[in-house]
């Protein structure tokens, strides 16, 4: 296995990590306020909501494969590099609805 893989995935989970802490945080501050924010920027949250539901669809999507491979239709050598390639898309779609939310939610 190639070492940069393994670091790259942490890597992109510790900034997804990140940032859904940091909305936590900034949310937990004042919700009054944080909901507000969210139906001002109703375009700019509806937009953060697609990419959030888009990644869950391609996350249930891996979870299907997962299931596929092991009922064994999908062979495993095939299933190995599509579900990471899945999970990454994923967490990069997760990635970017937290950061929209955060920065609407922060309001600077």
């Amino acid at each position: 296995m190639i070492p940069q893989i393994p670091i790259f995935g942490c890597i992109i989970l510790g900034v997804a990590l990140f940032f859904s802490i940091s909305l936590y945080l900034t949310a937990r501050r004042n919700l009054k306020f944080s909901v507000a924010r969210m139906f001002l920027k109703k375009e700019e949250s509806i937009k953060a909501m697609r990419f959030l539901v888009g990644g869950l669809s391609i996350f249930v999507l891996g979870r299907a494969i997962g299931v596929l491979q092991k009922m064994e239709i999908i062979p495993r050598a095939i299933y190995v590099p599509v579900f990471a390639f899945i999970g990454t898309i994923y967490t990069f779609c997760l990635i970017y609805s937290l950061y929209k939310l955060r920065a609407i939610i922060e309001g600077k």
